[in-house]
């Protein structure tokens, strides 16, 4: 009985911590936009309506998540400043590497 006990309480602990690390994840939601290089600057081929606190972004073939400053959350993440043209102004922008570690598109 007590090595079943132990077992079921060592595979709750499993699943709970698989929650919270599910939980601990940034989520985006749709495809990337495709940006291309023009004299240093990154530009949409589309426009670019943003509703949320990020890009999603397709850099030199590399998806990436930006945001306007820094995100501590993401610190162990593959970062770069990029120079992008959002409409009438270009803005530099943080983007992290997409990875499904810190990641999940909806």
């Amino acid at each position: 009985m007590k090595p079943f006990l132990l077992t079921t309480i060592a595979f709750s602990c499993l699943l709970f911590s698989l929650n919270i690390s599910a939980a601990d994840k940034v989520v985006i939601t749709g495809e990337p936009v495709v940006v291309h290089e023009i004299q240093g600057v990154y530009v949409p081929t589309t426009t670019v309506v943003n509703t949320r606190d990020y890009y999603y972004l397709t850099i030199s073939g590399t998806n990436r998540v930006c945001y306007d400053e820094t995100n501590p959350a993401l610190v162990d993440v593959n970062v770069g400043e990029y120079r992008v043209r959002l409409g009438d102004h270009v803005v530099t922008l943080h983007c992290y590497e997409y990875s499904p570690q810190y990641f999940i598109v909806e």
